[in-house]
């Protein structure tokens, strides 16, 4: 259960990005980020580590990539349509 002292601090968060909710729409929020972090915080078994490592490993040269401007990141680069008509 959320406290109510974590509860107003959760409403002042929301507040500051102008969000007014109810305390109920709030509970719900709260108890989806906890669970949200328990999956992130789980503990990896010892015999699983070396998985983990290599996935790890792995994200890094995606995250190196340079991403591709697309029209959704830009609307107004418009894209053309050659033809070999």
């Amino acid at each position: 259960m959320i406290s109510s002292k974590r509860l107003e601090q959760l409403k002042i968060l929301f507040q500051e990005d102008g969000i007014d909710a109810s305390d109920e729409a709030l509970v719900q929020t709260g108890q989806w980020l906890l669970e949200r972090a328990k999956t992130a915080c789980a503990f990896i078994p010892s015999d699983k580590q070396s998985i983990f490592q290599n996935i790890v490993e792995e994200m890094e040269v995606f995250r190196g990539l340079h991403k591709k401007e697309t029209v959704r990141d830009n609307p107004k680069n418009t894209c053309r349509e050659t033809s070999n008509n």
